[in-house]
């Protein structure tokens, strides 16, 4: 895999524009675990890559590789960054050969934008690691949350009530070229979810303004 940064400064003193490019090789895979851990050709993939910037799938290698635990790519790509990034990922995806079953990702490579320079015009084996949902979660949600007291109707005794403020995001992360954002809340006593509710939709936005509150009503003896 290699990579390359450009920056090209327009010769005009008062207009100073800044073009960055990303030059990639995808070369080759080694040694992937056989599916389901069968040996044969029933344990061989069929591999593809993805290059992402911050989630969001910009290129996917051409071919397809099928039958192998040892795919060859060798294609190249280079292309002018849309935008601002914090992480260049490759994802290794296996093929499902099942028209009803998705591709399974097998793993990723995942390089900080300030790393990248270290890989300038040098070819390097990366290790695969997982791909942890946790992991892929992008952004920041702003909250104000409150705790209540209501009094409860012909009685001394107050309801408490959990007021969640859902204020905005930042920064989301783009899966599959959109983000449509909602947020669910939920309450749980111990393991056990109680409730929950969620926000409306907010159409193609990584950062979403929802300013919605959401109540709860709490258990008084419970507490």
């Amino acid at each position: 895999m290699m990579d390359n940064l450009d920056n090209c400064l327009d010769n005009n003193d008062c207009d100073v524009r800044i073009e960055q490019q990303l030059r990639i090789k995808i070369g080759e895979a080694k040694n992937l675990m056989p599916r389901n851990g069968s040996n044969g050709s029933s344990g061989l993939r069929d591999c593809y890559c993805v290059i992402s910037l911050d989630r969001e799938q910009i290129y996917r290698t051409c071919s397809t590789v099928e039958r192998t635990n040892n795919p060859f790519f060798g294609e190249e790509f280079q292309f002018e960054i849309p935008r601002r990034f914090r992480n260049l990922a490759i994802y290794l995806y296996d093929r499902e050969r099942s028209v009803n079953n998705k591709d399974k990702v097998m793993g990723k490579v995942s390089i900080k934008r300030d790393d990248l320079s270290k890989y300038h015009n040098k070819e390097s084996w990366f290790p695969i690691i997982p791909v942890d949902p946790d992991s892929e979660v992008q952004g920041k949600i702003h909250l104000d949350i409150k705790l209540d007291q209501c009094f409860k109707p012909g009685a001394h005794q107050t309801q408490p009530k959990v007021a969640v403020r859902v204020i905005d995001c930042n920064d989301l992360g783009v899966i599959n070229g959109c983000c449509d954002p909602y947020v669910i809340v939920s309450l749980y006593n111990g393991p056990i979810r109680q409730e929950a509710k969620r926000t409306k939709i907010k159409k193609k936005t990584v950062n979403p303004h929802f300013d919605e509150i959401l109540y709860f009503d709490v258990n008084y003896d419970s507490l």
